[in-house]
């Protein structure tokens, strides 16, 4: 069992692509980075802590591929 809290922020980024005047390709990627203070337990009744401390992160988010089509 874990517990802790964690803050971030997170940046989407993507490109489009005109395959035809009424048809896209969109090709897109997410993160989520940010830091994080944590305790593990061995069990949430004993409370006997396994490992405890503080990391940054970064993680992915968002995977985007997608056929969209104008009017």
């Amino acid at each position: 069992t874990s517990e802790g809290e964690r803050y971030g922020g997170g940046l989407t980024a993507g490109y489009t692509h005109m395959l035809h005047p009424h048809l896209n390709l969109e090709i897109g990627f997410g993160a989520w980075t940010g830091w994080e203070r944590f305790v593990n337990y061995a069990c949430p009744v004993c409370g006997a802590v396994v490992d405890e401390g503080e990391k940054t992160f970064l993680k992915p988010n968002d995977i985007i591929l997608s056929l969209t089509y104008v009017f």
